[in-house]
């Protein structure tokens, strides 16, 4: 990602919930430019709470994250880079349903408003897995991220095995 003066935001991660209900556990990693500034991190979020930071990361790092239900109501998130040796890993309370799991890429809200999706080349999920079941076997829908005047952002691979791609445009 190049930095860039104006505000550019993405956000990569995993969580467990958050699709038909307001329920979501979640961790990844962020890659955010301003000012001319890059920054690059990991973090966790259980709602309604805002998220936590964990670490800095650095461009080209190899993450790998997992979200686990321990037993019922406690759960351990855990995130490592597998690049600079760094990992955190917790356990914590969250009652959510367990409804749905989602790999994610997108353009979070900053400060309320929607943000512009910063660069960020090409992310590979894999070794993605739900409550033992194969993903590829699950919905499995290719899309289209598009800016505010419908021009294609980023585009999404269908799942292959347990893995697919998003790649910026």
């Amino acid at each position: 990602m190049q930095p860039s003066e104006t505000g550019e935001y993405s956000g990569t991660w995993l969580g467990v919930d958050g699709v038909n209900n307001t329920s979501l556990i979640q961790v990844g990693t962020a890659q955010d430019t301003s000012n001319g500034t890059a920054t690059y991190y990991d973090w966790y979020e259980i709602l309604p709470a805002n998220e936590t930071l964990i670490a800095s990361v650095s461009p080209g790092d190899h993450i790998e994250a997992s979200i686990n239900e321990d037993s019922p109501g406690t759960w351990t998130i855990a995130i490592t880079d597998s690049t600079s040796g760094q990992s955190f890993s917790q356990a914590f309370a969250y009652g959510g349903r367990a409804a749905s799991a989602e790999w994610i890429e997108e353009s979070p809200k900053v400060n309320g408003q929607q943000s512009v999706l910063a660069k960020f080349g090409t992310v590979q999920f894999t070794g993605m897995a739900w409550a033992g079941s194969n993903p590829s076997s699950m919905v499995n829908i290719t899309l289209n991220m598009n800016d505010s005047s419908g021009t294609v952002v980023a585009s999404s691979s269908a799942i292959a095995g347990d893995a697919f791609t998003i790649s910026d445009s």
